[in-house]
Order: C-alpha cells, then sequence, then structure tokens
C-alpha cells in the first residue's frame, strides 16, 4: 500500500515561517478553504480552492504539495506528479515531497525513477520510515529482493512495530524458501495486527511448505470463519486435508470452493482426486469434466477423468482421456500407466507394454508395479 503525507493546517503554519508572507492574503484563504475540504475528504473542491491558491501564489510550495496529494486522492497521478515536482523546485529538501513523487512515479510504472526519488528522500531524511518502507516496495517490484529486505529491516529498526514491515519481510522470506524466517515475520506480524486475513493466509502457506500440515490446516480452519466468501482459503484447506488423508473434509470445503469460484480449475481436479479416494466415482467424473470444461489444456485434469472413468469400468472413455492427457504432457508419468491399465482392459496389451518401456525412464516404481500386473494378464 503506498503511504503519503499530506500538510495538515498545523504543519503549514510550520512552512510559514517568512514573517513578510504570515498575513491574510487571498491565496492563504484559498489554500485555508482548500484544507476544510481534504479534512471532508472532498478532494474534488480542494483541487479548485488548492488550484485559486496558486493563482494568487504561484510559488505556494505547500499548495502544490497539498494540490498533489488531492489529485492522487482523485486518480489523476500524472498531473500530481508535476505539483510534487514544483514544491521540489521550491522546497529542494522536502523529503516529504520526495517520497510522494517516487510513490507516484511507482503508481506509472516508472519503478527505476521511483528507487531513485526514494532513496534520495531516504537520503534526506534518515528517519522516515514511509519512504524507507516504500523504497522497499518499488525494490520488491524490481524482483530485488534482498535489496527490498534490507530496506524493510531499517523501516523495523525505525518503528520496530511496523507491521506492514514485518508482512513483507516475511512475503520476501517465502520467496527466498527461507520459510522458518517467514514464520517468525508473519507470527510477529499477527502480533502487532492480531485478525489479519492476508497475513493468516501467508502464514498457513509457510507452514505448509515445512510440511507442517496441522498447523496449515489449523491456520486454514479458522481463517475460513474470517473470509467465508474467499475461494483460495477453502482451495488450500481441502487441498491440505486431501494430503493428510481427510478426504470427507477435503471434499466439504472444496465443494465450497467451487460454489465461490466455479472457473477455477484446480479446485475442480482436486475435488475429483478426493472423490476417486472415496470410490464415488460418478461424482468423480462430474468433477474432472469440469476441470477440463474450465481448462481444457490441463493435463492433469484430462488424467483425473481418465481415472475416475475406469473406475466406472468405462474403460475406452477413459483410454480417450489418457491419450488426451499424455499429447498435453508427454513427461507426465500417472496418465501413462492409466492408459496401460485401459489398455489391458480391453485386450491391448501392445499398447499396455509400450507404455511399460515410457514409464521406465519416467517413473521406475509404476513401471515395476504395471509389470507385475501386465505379468499377471
Amino acid at each position: 500500500m503506498i503511504a503519503r503525507k499530506i500538510f495538515t493546517a498545523a504543519a503549514v503554519l510550520f512552512f510559514l515561517t517568512n514573517p513578510a508572507v504570515i498575513f491574510a492574503d487571498e491565496a492563504q484563504s484559498f489554500f485555508d478553504r482548500a484544507m476544510r475540504y481534504v479534512s471532508q475528504q472532498d478532494f474534488e473542491r480542494a483541487v479548485i480552492s488548492f488550484e485559486r491558491a496558486l493563482e494568487e501564489r504561484p510559488g505556494f510550495a505547500e499548495a502544490h504539495y497539498n494540490l498533489g496529494v488531492a489529485l492522487e486522492a482523485l486518480g489523476m497521478t500524472e498531473e500530481a506528479v508535476s505539483h510534487y515536482e514544483s514544491t521540489l523546485s521550491l522546497m529542494p529538501e522536502y523529503a516529504g515531497a520526495m517520497n510522494n513523487l517516487g510513490n507516484a512515479y511507482m503508481a506509472l510504472g516508472r519503478t527505476e525513477k521511483a528507487r531513485e526519488m526514494l532513496q534520495r528522500a531516504v537520503d534526506t531524511d534518515p528517519s522516515m520510515t514511509i519512504a524507507w518502507y516504500n523504497l522497499g516496495n518499488v525494490l520488491l517490484e524490481q524482483e530485488k529482493v534482498e535489496e527490498a529486505a534490507i530496506k524493510y529491516t531499517r523501516v523495523i529498526e525505525l518503528e520496530p512495530k511496523a507491521a506492514k514491515a514485518h508482512f513483507q519481510l516475511g512475503r520476501i522470506y517465502t520467496k527466498l524458501g527461507r520459510f522458518k524466517e517467514a514464520i517468525e515475520s508473519y507470527e510477529r506480524t499477527l502480533e502487532l495486527s492480531p485478525g489479519s486475513k492476508d497475513v493468516m493466509f501467508n502464514l498457513s502457506a509457510a507452514y505448509g511448505a515445512l510440511g507442517d500440515r496441522e498447523k496449515e490446516i489449523d491456520i486454514l480452519l479458522e481463517l475460513v470463519d474470517l473470509d467465508p466468501e474467499n475461494s483460495l482459503v477453502f482451495y488450500n484447506l481441502g487441498t491440505s486435508l486431501f494430503r493428510v488423508g481427510r478426504y470427507r473434509e477435503a471434499v466439504e470445503y472444496l465443494k465450497r470452493s467451487t460454489e465461490l469460484e466455479p472457473s477455477y480449475t484446480h479446485s475442480w481436479n482436486n475435488l475429483s482426486q478426493s472423490l476417486l479416494r472415496l470410490k464415488d466415482y460418478p461424482a468423480a467424473v462430474e468433477a474432472a469434466r469440469e476441470a477440463v470444461r474450465t481448462r481444457p489444456d490441463f493435463a492433469m485434469a484430462h488424467a483425473s477423468l481418465g481415472f475416475a472413468l475406469l473406475g466406472m469400468e468405462l474403460f475406452q472413455d477413459a483410454k480417450t482421456s489418457f491419450v488426451e492427457s499424455i499429447r498435453l504432457l508427454p513427461e507426465y508419468a500417472e496418465p501413462r500407466f492409466g492408459l496401460a491399465i485401459a489398455a489391458l482392459a480391453l485386450g491391448d496389451n501392445g499398447t499396455a507394454l509400450e507404455q511399460k518401456q515410457v514409464l521406465e525412464g519416467l517413473n521406475s516404481q509404476l513401471a515395476e508395479k504395471l509389470a507385475q500386473i501386465i505379468s499377471k494378464q
């Protein structure tokens, strides 16, 4: 999230230190009116009043700055840039304007200019935590994760309770595969910001990556109550339950995931796999067909359909599904095993032997298992 600063009326007095300009002129009157509009979140009227203030006094730095903030609030980022630049031409050492200008560049996709400006902000004011945080965000966007981590660490040094910086560090550690450190960062974030759904979601995934399914499932069970409309939470919970063999529960949560997001192929596919384990073959076929419908080029969905059709002893249809899965992903071993089983059921020993040979180079365990089945024919 982009962090910005806006002058309050009290902060404006700090900048009006020249006795020659402390008087009730028209520019100041329009400026004060604009600030009242800002306090009411009425940015359209604020923009008009800031512009009137600048007509009266073009070198009014505070009006340029706050006009930039108001324009950004209205989504007019490009227009805001010119006013932040004007602020800096009048107040070259004002780090707040550097911070906001850097964020505006970032919003416009000018990441290198954003990085340069935010670096300038922290060089000018090394205690400015907002600028350090935003610089970290830019570096993370540029995939410079190690450098970003240094910036977030600096934020935490300046402000130990900066929950967002702890969260961003957790994301970086996750990216780097350092899941124990990610968990520490996410748990610290939750101490500072209890009940944060994004943090809980990432924390559950980190535990899952370490193979701690029990903790992963516990967090996700809590999260489905906090975020009952999030299909991805239900998907992750269903998939985790599947991995520990709790298939009936997996079916429950994966079904809910498909209800919330009917186009999500992986939910349908994993639902089919769970139903297969329960030997509910007709329902498994239906789920696999939905997976294929939502993504026809997904080899795993065709394989799931093939195995479900095998369960129903629809061998020719199963063979067709396995052939399509192999066409899409030739190195995928499981559909080759399924194709061999379907071929044997249809009396096609040649295809089964052919698939055994291929499997010897892909998956020796499946090849050995298939050899045992063929020997019993």
